[in-house]
């Protein structure tokens, strides 16, 4: 949910004219990601949301999977809570509705 929402914004910003430094310029959301392929600037970004992934879920999934009932945890729970909003069930389910339209 939370990758779709992030592509969203993105697919809005590209179309209001913000882009990343050496990304394509003048092109429309559609488009871009084509141009991003052939320029290889995609295999960039692949290779950091990899690494994001791999460095944030590998250390969960050993921790949902770990035979320990000391660490119980709901799964997407990565202990990373700024605003202090983890408990407040209006904004968990404003997430939740906000990642299914972007899914859609």
């Amino acid at each position: 949910g939370r990758v779709c929402m992030l592509a969203a914004v993105g697919y809005i910003a590209t179309d209001l004219g913000l882009t990343a430094p050496g990304a394509p310029t003048g092109v429309s959301s559609a488009a871009a990601h084509d141009v991003a392929v052939e320029k290889g600037g995609m295999l960039v970004l692949f290779l950091a949301a990899s690494a994001f992934e791999i460095l944030g879920g590998v250390p969960k999934m050993f921790q949902l999977f770990s035979d320990s009932v000391d660490t119980p945890s709901k799964p997407g729970d990565y202990g990373f809570d700024p605003l202090k909003k983890a408990n407040d069930e209006r904004m968990q389910l404003t997430e939740l509705k906000n990642g299914r339209l972007a899914m859609l």
